[in-house]
């Protein structure tokens, strides 16, 4: 159980650090992949629809990031729910 909560708190550091890098007046990540790579469609074949692919998927894995915290956050706090009702011995 004292394990499960230092990982949440660990994720939800995770959370607030990559939230501040994504959405935050500096850097702003979020921001940059909106007005450089998904208003900015490119097709056909050359180098520019290749630098797009990448820029997208780094764009798109920075998003992925923030909601494994999350979903990794949510997974911890059932696990200290649970480890609490097995603790106390109340399983329904």
């Amino acid at each position: 159980m004292f394990a499960s909560f230092i990982l949440l708190v660990l994720f939800i550091t995770g959370i607030i650090e990559t939230a501040i890098q994504l959405f935050g007046p500096q850097g702003n990540v979020n921001g940059n992949c909106q007005t450089y790579v998904f208003n900015n469609k490119i097709s056909g074949t050359s180098i520019d629809t290749l630098a797009w692919l990448q820029q997208n998927n780094i764009c798109q894995c920075w998003q992925t990031i923030f909601a494994f915290y999350i979903v990794g956050a949510v997974f911890l706090v059932w696990m200290l729910i649970m480890a609490g009702q097995v603790s106390r011995d109340t399983y329904d």
